[in-house]
């Protein structure tokens, strides 16, 4: 079996594939954050990222797209599992960083929000989402104020969707409001942090998949290995949706 992916953002949404690794302590992790502060983490990550290094692909999804040798999505990605592992303690930096000159900054800082489980920056996301002049750093500060939960920014997130002209800003507006007030489930916002960064981009294009376990739709685990030697397995990540 082979496997073949393309990384799609809008413009700066990474598709993280992230399987089963031993349990591992938790509160101990977010403490730890490999030995880097929030500050620290997104400095590396402001020095690596550079969306002028790459052209987008022709045609429709061509501000969605990055090319096969792109490493820019790698250094993104060990960002947010970094300042999620930290938790709490990255809280006043990632609102700090909410007002920096750069979009892609932003876009992190507030996307990582969500995962740091603090109920402090849900009045700074609230005034990115109405703010902010890039579409995607609003989508990803609406994603994080439903993340947070507590449906005390319903109103405004209404408001906001009926106001919105960004049509990917707009859905995550109304996917945030479709959570109900709910908070995204601390297994989930585990997951993240447990994930080894070591198993980053062991997935290549025409090579043999390594082998992953994912939960069903009716909660059984399946991996990977279970269907070699039968028919092909088609992966499709909507972007909007990962």
């Amino acid at each position: 079996m082979r496997f073949g992916c393309h990384y799609l953002s809008g413009t700066f949404l990474v598709v993280g594939l992230l399987w089963s690794i031993g349990a591992t302590d938790v509160g101990a992790q977010e403490q730890q954050g490999n030995g880097k502060n929030a500050s620290a983490i997104i400095a590396e990550f402001s020095a690596a990222w550079n969306d002028g290094s790459w052209e987008p692909a022709d045609g429709r999804l061509r501000q969605y797209m990055r090319p096969m040798d792109d490493v820019g999505w790698k250094t993104r990605f060990s960002a947010l599992h970094d300042l999620a592992t930290l938790g709490s303690a990255a809280v006043p930096e990632l609102i700090e960083a909410l007002k920096d000159d750069s979009g892609a900054v932003r876009a992190l800082a507030a996307q990582a929000l969500g995962y740091c489980g603090s109920g402090n920056a849900r009045e700074s996301l609230a005034q990115i989402v109405e703010n902010d002049p890039e579409g995607v750093v609003r989508l990803y500060a609406a994603d994080s104020l439903g993340m947070l939960g507590g449906g005390d920014q319903d109103e405004l997130l209404r408001r906001l969707e009926a106001e919105e002209e960004n049509s990917d800003a707009k859905r995550h507006l109304a996917y945030a409001l479709d959570r109900g007030g709910e908070a995204l489930p601390q297994e989930a916002v585990n997951q993240l942090r447990q994930w080894n960064v070591q198993q980053l981009d062991s997935a290549a294009l025409n090579k043999e998949a390594p082998d992953f376990e994912l939960q069903s739709l009716d909660g059984k685990s399946v991996r990977l290995s279970q269907l070699r030697g039968k028919k092909s397995v088609v992966l499709v990540f909507v972007y909007g949706d990962t």
